[in-house]
């Protein structure tokens, strides 16, 4: 099983954060730059096996639901024109994806649906203060459950 994503403050590190802590593997496409909220974070390649290919943080994140067997989305605001145009990616693309998936949902998607590769996006920390945690928690209980 491999967690992917653009490395973003949120939702997005939290996944990554969740993945390593249980020995995960983990990637995807960084922003160009590694940027982040937080600033660049170019120890994210080593950490979290991101890679730059000098992407707009829009080409990034297509650039993950591409390459990832599904993606999860954490929102609070499903609706908003970013996690639209995710859901509307993976489904020209024919990719699964979830919005603000349970445990029990993650978990059927993984065992059922044999999925190795999970991208993982959602809103900035900025956004949603406290979404990193969230998601972070979420995946380190399904992960110490699979």
């Amino acid at each position: 099983m491999k967690i992917v994503s653009s490395g973003q403050t949120g939702a997005e590190i939290g996944g990554l954060v969740a993945a390593k802590q249980h020995g995960v593997d983990t990637g995807g496409f960084a922003v160009m730059g590694f940027e982040t909220e937080d600033g660049n974070k170019p120890e994210y390649e080593l950490e979290y096996n991101l890679v730059d290919e000098n992407l707009p943080h829009y080409a990034a994140n297509i650039k993950n639901v591409i390459y990832s067997d599904s993606t999860f989305i954490f929102t609070d605001y499903p609706e908003a024109p970013c996690p639209n145009s995710i859901v509307f990616i993976c489904k020209e693309r024919g990719k699964p994806y979830a919005i603000n998936p349970t445990e029990t949902d993650i978990i059927r998607y993984i065992k059922i649906m044999g999925l190795n590769t999970i991208n993982i996006y959602g809103d900035y920390e900025s956004i949603t203060p406290g979404i990193e945690d969230r998601v972070k928690k979420l995946l380190l209980d399904v992960l110490g459950m699979i």
